[in-house]
């Protein structure tokens, strides 16, 4: 018999963050859909209050991009959380323009 033991949470969430880097909505999905199949659906369906069928279709790899919501939603049933840090360089400049405020309080 060739069993794995079940990934670490840990691991997980390394595979996860990996396909998030490359930015690949497909890649992302598929990941999840990966890291889905450590879990029992259904609770994740629960706790994320989404049904079965949807969480399934979502994360199939069939070329579908889940909503925001259920992304998220589907993430934290199953542990995590998405957390946003700075990326260098290949980003839009930022704006000069100052808000109204800002530009009263330096005045």
């Amino acid at each position: 018999m060739n069993e794995q033991p079940p990934p670490t949470p840990s691991d997980v969430a390394t595979f996860l963050n990996q396909a998030f880097e490359s930015g690949d909505v497909e890649r992302i999905c598929l990941a999840i859909g990966l890291a889905l199949k450590a879990h029992n659906i259904a609770d994740v369906a629960r706790k994320s209050g989404l049904d079965r069928p949807t969480v399934y279709r979502a994360f199939a790899g069939n070329g579908a991009s889940p909503n925001f919501t259920t992304v998220i939603g589907v993430l934290s049933a199953m542990g995590f959380r998405l957390k946003v840090t700075a990326k260098r360089g290949g980003r839009a400049s930022v704006s000069r323009i100052r808000s109204r405020s800002q530009a009263r309080s330096q005045s």
